[in-house]
């Protein structure tokens, strides 16, 4: 179980009020792109780290890592911010592993868990962050998805894959399982929903509005569970 401080608090708020106000190519991140290209990329510490190494036999299709191939992302690495690194999320082990500046295979690093801040992927479009460095107490480490952050109410997603064998004509070939489950970042807690009751468990005051959204969304909620509880919380916040 993780305490809370002052610190965390304030860089939560800081990586919140960064994700989500409208990243765009800045001076700032020009002035850092061109530092470390004056510096030598391959000396930047976020490529520090032990070899990543996988061994998993697999057929077309499977995978451990939330995407298969490798990222442009954002990484904000011991309080420095790291532009077009090369990554990919491995679920299986929540690691984010990072591809070597100018490296000719596909071999990556796993960056220092504990090292990384938070980071973003798939064209900035989802943003992760280390709980550690969250202001919540929570049961399970590493990184977690920001899907919904306003005042008072965050709703993170914790991705994860499940790794077991299959024999497909007389061969053994890895196979993945993957899930996501759903916390709500709320009065310093962060607090497991799954299904209607766990929602309004947690805010008996919006029973009606959230009865009334389970029916209208019937849906949704069987199509896509993440952007089904996306909206719905964001709704919540907005009431």
């Amino acid at each position: 179980m993780k305490t809370i401080s002052t610190t965390k608090n304030l860089f939560f708020c800081l990586v919140l009020s960064f994700f989500f106000s409208g990243f765009s190519q800045t001076k700032e991140q020009q002035f850092i792109e061109a530092h470390d290209a004056k510096t030598g990329e391959e000396n930047l510490a976020v490529y520090n780290g032990s070899v990543h190494i996988n061994k998993d036999v697999v057929q077309e299709n499977e995978s451990r890592y939330l995407y298969d191939e490798y990222h442009n992302c954002t990484v904000f690495y011991l309080g420095q911010t790291f532009y077009n690194i090369k990554c990919k999320y491995d679920l299986v082990e929540d690691k984010l592993v990072i591809l070597p500046f100018n490296s000719n295979s596909t071999i990556g690093i796993n960056a220092i868990t504990m090292a990384v801040d938070s980071f973003y992927m798939a064209d900035n479009s989802q943003k992760f962050i280390n709980i550690d460095q969250a202001a919540f107490s929570a049961e399970k480490d590493g990184f977690y998805e920001i899907l919904v952050a306003n005042d008072g109410i965050s709703l993170f997603g914790k991705h994860s894959k499940k790794k077991f064998q299959r024999i497909i004509d007389r061969k053994t070939f890895d196979v993945f399982q993957e899930r996501t489950d759903f916390y709500v970042g709320y009065q310093e807690k962060l607090i497991e929903v799954s299904n209607r009751k766990s929602i309004v468990k947690l805010f008996p005051d919006k029973e009606e509005e959230i009865n009334s959204y389970f029916k209208s969304q019937k849906q949704l909620q069987k199509k896509d569970f993440s952007l089904f509880l996306k909206k719905l919380f964001l709704q919540i916040s907005a009431s």
